[in-house]
């Protein structure tokens, strides 16, 4: 349940992702830290997922193989690029199974001259079948009411969304029994312009490999800003 948030308005795009990768059947032990994010600068777009750790790389390699003439090509194909490579990994038995993974395309529209956001998940779910693409423009996973989005205060709000969804505790899907926080890492914000391309670590959060998420030690000021940051890191207090 890692967190995955998109949200467009008429001079830029925003997605907002934390970096925790985790194993749901041991409970939530963090297994990795890394971007859930990957950049196509030759459409001026960026791609961000929830679900399996290795999808992103997967589909990352599959659009490397390919050429679009602009980023609206790419926008119309994407749903058959994500089917694509859904069918290419099966081939890769131990990643034959993406389970609730979606993938968001997030860029600039030559066609309207805005951003656009287009969202595929690779299941059927209460939104709909698997591979049919759906724009959006305000999309909070999990869901989180009650955080509002300034754009004149982006960093803020979206870091607040973030923090909000970090201590939300959630059942897990692989292991229902299973409750607990699942948004850890840092909070990256990545934000496309018309001019470009701009990613943002916000926060670091003091979460431990092979330990459960726990926001309770947050207030140990693990902010990415600071020369003394490796020292905080060391000495930020056990899970207890």
């Amino acid at each position: 349940m890692s967190a995955l948030n998109c949200l467009i308005t008429d001079s830029a795009g925003y997605l907002y992702t934390d970096g925790a990768t985790y194993d749901e059947s041991t409970g939530g032990h963090v297994m990795g830290v890394g971007s859930k994010v990957f950049t196509l600068p030759q459409y001026n777009a960026v791609v961000g997922f929830v679900g399996v750790g290795w999808s992103n790389v997967m589909l990352y390699v599959h659009l490397g193989e390919k050429r679009f003439s602009g980023f609206d090509d790419l926008r119309e194909a994407f749903a058959g690029q994500v089917r694509e490579t859904v069918i290419r990994s099966a081939e890769q038995p131990q990643m034959r199974d993406w389970g609730a993974t979606s993938m968001i395309l997030m860029g600039w529209s030559e066609t309207s001259n805005r951003p656009v956001a287009t969202i595929v998940d690779v299941y059927d779910s209460e939104h709909g079948k698997a591979f049919i693409p759906r724009d959006v423009k305000d999309f909070r996973h999990p869901v989180a009411d009650g955080f509002p989005f300034d754009p004149q205060h982006a960093e803020r709000d979206g870091l607040a969304l973030m923090q909000g969804q970090r201590r939300m505790q959630v059942q897990a899907v692989l292991n229902p029994a299973w409750i607990g926080h699942y948004v850890g890492g840092f909070c990256q914000q990545t934000v496309v312009t018309a001019g470009g391309i701009h990613i943002r670590n916000l926060k670091t959060w003091p979460d431990r490999i092979g330990r459960v998420i726990n926001p309770k030690r947050d207030d140990d000021g693990m902010m990415i800003a600071g020369p003394d940051l490796r020292r905080r890191l060391k000495e930020n207090r056990s899970d207890d």
